[in-house]
């Protein structure tokens, strides 16, 4: 029920006669929740998410974290360095 749109045709002014199709304007009343899809999707599409962000993508997960972490630490450890690194919003 939320992808159902009602679509209303509201006459265009200073028209003579209002008898063909160019004559109305269509506008689209759509549910709320898909207004804000809509706008997620162009939200997303202009700010994707980081390429660290494992949550809420397909094949990311928090294995998949993890074992980005491990890979840094162990490279660290192979090559003798101090590996500390502040994760964001901590």
């Amino acid at each position: 029920m939320w992808r159902q749109v009602k679509v209303v045709f509201i006459p265009k002014p200073g028209r003579n006669s209002y008898c063909g199709l160019r004559d109305f304007r269509p506008i689209s009343l759509t549910s709320f929740l898909l207004k804000t899809m809509e706008r997620l999707v162009e939200i997303l599409a202009l700010r994707p998410l980081h390429p660290n962000q494992h949550a809420y993508q397909a094949g990311k997960s928090v294995e998949t974290a993890l074992h980005q972490l491990m890979v840094q630490v162990e490279k660290a450890l192979d090559q003798q360095e101090i590996n500390l690194r502040r994760l964001p919003g901590y």
